[in-house]
């Protein structure tokens, strides 16, 4: 699997069942829950290991409400929710959640940093 697979599986056990967890950039269909989408953005070698990889992604947190007040609050507890899941991750830090608009929903956008090894 590649990096940005990892992570969304990663999470899955660490947020609702109800969230959604998309692996691929794309278009974020109608939905009454928090969406979380996984997007890889670069690979580079790793600092420090030759053969190993490190992977840039973005993690983005979406809420669905159209109230300002209910998408801020539920943004709160989301964000949170998800950080802290991160932290639980082997091979894996978040440096900032930045506040966002995706696709018109207010957002939050990790940053991870993921770093892989060669699987034969």
């Amino acid at each position: 699997m590649s990096a940005r697979k990892d992570v969304a599986a990663a999470l899955r056990p660490l947020v609702p069942k109800k969230w959604s967890i998309l692996d691929a950039d794309r278009n974020i269909d109608e939905t009454t829950e928090i969406a979380l989408l996984v997007s890889q953005r670069t690979i580079e070698p790793a600092p420090n290991a030759a053969g190993n990889h490190r992977a840039t992604l973005r993690v983005y947190v979406i809420d669905p409400h159209e109230d300002p007040d209910a998408a801020e609050d539920a943004l709160d507890d989301a964000v949170e929710l998800v950080c802290f899941g991160l932290d639980t991750i082997d091979a894996l830090y978040w440096t900032t959640a930045e506040k966002v608009i995706y696709q018109g929903r207010r957002a939050y956008q990790i940053t991870v940093q993921a770093f892989t090894v060669r699987k034969d």
